[in-house]
């Protein structure tokens, strides 16, 4: 299913972010993103590397921050046609490994 356009800016965004990444800079840095302004960049970024068979791995400073982005991606995935379950949630390395963890993370961790 093609995905429905995203607003030109946001497309514009992740136009720049592709060519970063195809130029294999050093680093590729996008700040000053707000709310989740940050869910719908990172999930039109994914969507457009689908095609590619590549990954996005995301860094966030605490789980809090981590839930919220991963709800956002989510969300924006879902409305762009993409299939929600594409986007996981990792615990954090000091997870247990019998405690609760995110909803079903650890069997698609497993699967894949």
């Amino acid at each position: 299913m093609p995905a429905p356009a995203i607003p030109a800016v946001w497309s514009a965004v992740v136009s720049l972010l592709l060519d970063a990444i195809e130029e294999r800079r050093r680093s590729t840095a996008l700040v000053g993103l707000f709310g989740s302004a940050k869910g719908l960049v990172l999930s039109a970024l994914a969507g457009r590397l689908a095609d590619r068979k590549t990954s996005v791995l995301v860094v966030t400073p605490t789980d809090e921050a981590a839930e919220r982005l991963h709800a956002d991606v989510a969300f924006f995935h879902r409305l762009q046609g993409f299939a929600p379950d594409d986007v996981l949630l990792f615990p954090d390395w000091g997870m247990l490994p019998y405690a609760s963890g995110p909803g079903a993370c650890s069997p698609r961790r497993v699967s894949r």
